[in-house]
């Protein structure tokens, strides 16, 4: 990531919302909480802020570099009406 910064200018990371379920060392989760809903499964937190807050401070401590980083979570746009082209062209424009 910080090589792309410092070659184009910009990046942009894409993050799944599971991403940090089956890491090998659970050490290095961002997220800390861990709840359980009635069943017993892990109710994963949001993981998007946990990343942007991590980025800008590994981008400020590590590499002297400050970020002006937008985060965008999609989920209640895409999940609560059906789609139309605005959302085709929505997301050609964040890919």
């Amino acid at each position: 990531m910080y090589d792309k910064i410092k070659k184009q200018g910009h990046c942009v990371i894409v993050v799944a919302e599971g991403a940090e379920d089956g890491l090998i060392n659970q050490a290095e989760k961002f997220t800390k909480v861990e709840k359980r809903d009635g069943s017993g499964n892990i109710k994963l937190d949001d993981i998007g802020e946990a990343l942007k807050d991590k980025l800008v401070s590994v981008l400020k401590e590590k590499y002297k570099m400050s970020a002006n980083l937008k985060y965008v979570d999609p989920t209640y746009a895409i999940r609560s009406v059906p789609s139309n082209s605005a959302d085709t062209i929505m997301c050609a424009k964040l890919a």
